[in-house]
């Protein structure tokens, strides 16, 4: 895992986070996974975390597991996570080898189903609100809380996983045939996955937020990412001052995705009304959640020469990510003409 040098102890994590890790060691073949690994830095996340992976990506209403795998992979694509598009889209290879492919090339065209062609092309304009596709949902209003929630999960993710992790998930010496025996070797496993499913959560207790009215027709989805939401605000308060978060938080109303031309100096411009002690903790932060692959390990260095530690990184960007993704939901729904059932 780039950048980090803790060592997570699992025997070590509260109740509610090592029944979570209990039940994605019963989901996952193998070790555990290193996105969801990552929360475990913060064991409150990785409780709410996994409640919001359990609701959108191993349960539902709607759709099943090979639709949220695809649009997993347009995600990915968009946000040119390399990791996550390569293991969603093997995901998918493993029903139609032809469309797997495709979508690892991030080529549509090599998808022959035309409404599962729509979902990746969907899921691959999310990054731009005034795309077509995403005008034009590809869905109805009642499946909206699903296919929009397994989306923001992938773009949350992707950010932290750019950051963090390899490009690939798969890493192996560089000897040629071997990625493919060894992927040929763990079909079976890759079938289980690719098909696993977890029973559908409870909601959660607190009050929905408002923020995440594309919810509003799933109780289980809404109070998920409304708990998670009031636990990645808490974690922001203390990684990064008021004033840091708010400058962030505006820039972030004024960013239109890929739609904007939003580049290194406009970040500069953002952060330059905050104090200099501030700047790393709003510089990295801007750059997570904006053009996540562009962070760098200086501005990382720059963070931590005040708040060392995997810790408070590994927070602050949570925290950041999940405010990009909050942005991105926002226009998924507002620039939606999504059609009645």
């Amino acid at each position: 895992m780039n950048h980090l040098t803790t060592t997570i102890e699992y025997d070590d994590l509260p109740g509610g986070a090592a029944e979570a890790i209990a039940e994605i060691r019963d989901t996952f073949p193998g070790p555990v996974p290193d996105p969801i690994r990552l929360h475990a830095i913060a064991p409150r996340a990785l409780e709410a975390y996994w409640h919001m992976s359990k609701a959108v990506y191993f349960s539902g209403n709607h759709f099943d597991r090979e639709d949220k795998d695809i649009i997993a992979s347009g995600v990915s694509a968009s946000n040119g996570c390399s990791y996550c598009l390569e293991a969603h889209a093997g995901l998918v290879r493993m029903a139609d080898r032809e469309s797997g492919n495709g979508m690892a090339a991030d080529d549509a065209g090599r998808i022959a189903d035309v409404r599962r062609r729509r979902l990746f092309l969907w899921a691959r304009a999310t990054m731009r609100p005034d795309a077509s596709e995403v005008r034009h949902p590809p869905f109805v209003a009642p499946q909206a809380a699903e296919v929009i929630g397994v989306a923001l999960m992938f773009h949350y993710t992707n950010r932290l996983v750019n950051i963090f992790m390899p490009d690939s998930p798969i890493q192996l010496p560089p000897i040629p045939g071997l990625k493919r025996l060894v992927m040929w070797l763990a079909r079976p496993q890759l079938r289980r996955l690719a098909t696993r499913e977890q029973p559908r959560p409870l909601p959660q207790s607190g009050l929905p937020s408002a923020d995440f009215s594309w919810a509003e027709r799933d109780a289980v989805i809404h109070s998920s990412f409304s708990a998670f939401d009031r636990v990645i605000t808490q974690m922001g308060s203390v990684v990064a001052s008021d004033r840091c978060r708010a400058v962030v938080l505006r820039a972030l109303q004024a960013w239109r995705g890929t739609d904007g031309a939003h580049s290194t100096d406009w970040i500069e411009q953002q952060i330059s009304a905050l104090p200099p002690e501030d700047q790393a903790a709003g510089r990295l932060a801007m750059r997570c959640a904006i053009a996540s692959r562009e962070v760098t390990k200086h501005d990382i260095d720059q963070y931590q020469h005040d708040r060392p530690g995997d810790g408070s990184l590994v927070r602050l960007l949570m925290w950041s990510s999940f405010q990009a993704t909050k942005r991105v939901g926002s226009w998924l729904w507002a620039s939606a003409d999504c059609p009645a059932p």
